[in-house]
């Protein structure tokens, strides 16, 4: 007996239904059995309009730049707008990371700069404070690139949602950038005794290590809570460095207030060749990570509060302290839905 079988599909892709038809033939017995099946597929949401736009027309260097982004999707899904503003045609963020992609999509930047994460260990995607974010157990697991090219001469800044679920042991560094043969060249990090660390080497050292010290390169801050005594509930923080080679200053933000500045040591940095998410000599950190971008200057703190945007993450504004007569600015918005 030979059996032959055929398929057709059709589609709509306005309601995002499929109609596939199966046909089996049993030239033997000459019997034919015909399946049709209706399948309902998630559709992909769209822009319906993006435009930027400030008080005046042309805007002017002193006012901001905001974008407004119109989407739709088949389903009514909510839909996530995963912003990427560009400066002559280069991302303002070098790294942005907003995670809200599903798999690998979720771990390739959003930037001009491109770049992917390989996640290891149990990381997993879940729930974030604005579509997904990463969680980590505490066992190992972290995100990594190893091929970045990030140019820290006109300044390093970081932003980034954190949650904690638990103190581990140690101290866990939510993030680490590194070079060429040196590691921990910009480090944020949480301890097991609650304190939140930031460190800059500057120099090609750590020095002046001390707690609460007004000049060196390593901030100390201890007992930044906001709900419980894990620092539970999400927190926004910003680490920047301004670049100076002397005199450098190196400000932490948290919740878009700025909260610590500190002299860094004489001397830059290389350039930035990896980014470490959760990566530690041993026990990882157990919590959650999103909406990270990182910059190739020392972002403004006017910058800083239009991102925390009273504790809705927002990448929609640009303040008028970050442009310049005569730049190009552009957005790229990619929408992302919950589905």
């Amino acid at each position: 007996t030979t059996m032959t079988t055929g398929a057709s599909a059709t589609s709509d892709a306005l309601n995002s239904n499929s109609t596939i038809t199966m046909t089996a033939t049993d030239d033997g017995n000459s019997c034919t059995s015909t399946a049709t099946a209706s399948v309902t597929v998630n559709g992909l949401p769209s822009n319906s309009s993006v435009a930027i736009s400030s008080s005046s027309s042309p805007p002017k260097n002193s006012e901001d730049l905001s974008a407004s982004v119109s989407t739709t999707d088949p389903e009514s899904a909510t839909v996530y707008s995963e912003n990427d503003w560009r400066v002559d045609g280069t991302s303002f963020a070098v790294q942005n990371f907003s995670f809200d992609a599903d798999g690998s999509d979720g771990l390739t930047s959003n930037s001009s700069q491109g770049g992917a994460l390989t996640a290891n260990g149990d990381a997993t995607q879940v729930a974030g404070v604005k579509g997904q974010a990463y969680e980590f157990d505490g066992d190992t697991d972290y995100l990594q690139n190893s091929s970045l090219n990030i140019d820290p001469t006109q300044g390093l800044s970081v932003s980034l949602w954190t949650y904690t679920e638990s103190l581990g042991s140690g101290a866990q560094r939510w993030f680490n950038l590194g070079g060429d043969g040196s590691g921990e060249l910009f480090v944020l990090r949480k301890t097991s005794s609650n304190a939140v660390e930031g460190y800059i080497k500057t120099g090609g050292n750590h020095s002046n290590w001390c707690s609460g010290c007004s000049s060196g390169d390593f901030i100390y801050l201890n007992g930044q809570v906001t709900t419980g005594s894990n620092n539970t509930g999400w927190q926004h923080w910003v680490m920047t460095w301004d670049g100076q080679t002397s005199n450098g200053q190196m400000k932490l933000y948290l919740d878009g207030s700025l909260i610590h500045t500190t002299t860094t040591a004489a001397g830059g940095l290389i350039p930035i060749t990896s980014l470490y998410i959760n990566q530690n000599n041993s026990t990882g950190w157990n919590g959650k990570i999103d909406e990270l971008l990182i910059f190739e200057r020392d972002i403004s703190a006017d910058q800083v509060t239009a991102m925390y945007n009273s504790g809705t993450p927002s990448y929609s504004t640009i303040a008028d302290d970050e442009t310049s007569c005569g730049e190009s600015w552009a957005l790229s918005s990619n929408p992302v839905d919950a589905a």
